[in-house]
């Protein structure tokens, strides 16, 4: 514990060589060796594990506007690269509830789309003796099941579409915020604190050095917004197709 501890703070001192993130994440995965050693998977380290390990990949060097094209396109690869791995684990995560379902529906059982959905896991859950804390509002979700059923669905979208969030830096902030409320949700209802996901969600998508340096605009949210964004991009692209062909003298600009 004392070498992984050691590791994981070095780059606290020299966060611009690569040594220093070598250690941390040998230190990160001792640490999670050592957690996830007692009989139990702790999932919050996998995340960190491989994080730190692209963390390792980085250039050495102080983060300057002077750097080199390729120091900064290098640099950004590799953050962008454990974004989107953060964010593929969420993806998985909402594939999997909605396949499991559509499987559901088919045997005519209330699956993740049911309106009591929500309501039914967390009685299940708190039947099986989930400890309470200070606040606790399985009860509340259990007795107000299609109040909560259209904030689930929002959790599927939002979960299922993660990893595109990854390459759209616009949408960092509001998708890391989003799956943070998300993270202090579960915990008031279930009892489940995902401590260690909230603060690598933080680190990356809420101080993401690639999201905008300013505000957004609902306007770019909106282009942006997974699904809709697209949708709206290609009906935006059908609408100038006819326009293209007309000036050019019915030619599409692909023939020409």
């Amino acid at each position: 514990i004392a070498s992984a501890v050691i590791g994981t703070s070095l780059p606290c001192f020299f966060p611009q060589v690569r040594f220093a993130r070598v250690a941390a994440a040998v230190g990160v995965l001792l640490m999670g060796a050592f957690w996830n050693s007692f009989g139990s998977v702790m999932h919050g380290w996998h995340s960190w594990i491989f994080a730190a390990i692209v963390f390792a990949m980085l250039p050495s060097g102080h983060v300057r506007a002077t750097q080199s094209l390729a120091w900064r396109e290098h640099y950004l690869r590799a953050f962008t690269v454990a974004q989107a791995w953060v964010m593929l684990g969420y993806t998985l995560s909402g594939i999997f509830k909605i396949a499991a379902g559509v499987q559901q529906m088919a045997n005519g059982q209330a699956g993740s789309f049911h309106p009591e959905a929500l309501s039914r896991h967390t009685a299940y859950r708190v039947l099986e003796g989930v400890p309470e804390g200070s606040v606790n509002i399985a009860p509340w979700i259990v007795e107000h099941p299609y109040i909560v059923w259209p904030m689930y669905l929002a959790f599927l979208f939002i979960e299922s579409t993660a990893v595109i969030v990854a390459f759209r830096p616009a949408l960092h902030r509001l998708w890391g915020l989003l799956l943070i409320l998300i993270h202090i949700c579960i915990y008031f209802s279930l009892s489940v604190m995902f401590s260690w996901q909230i603060m690598l969600v933080g680190v990356l998508f809420l101080c993401s050095p690639i999201a905008p340096n300013r505000a957004v605009s609902l306007r770019e949210i909106a282009l942006k917004f997974p699904l809709v964004g697209d949708a709206l991009a290609w009906l935006a692209s059908r609408k100038s197709s006819p326009r293209e062909q007309t000036a050019n003298g019915g030619i599409p600009a692909s023939a020409r």
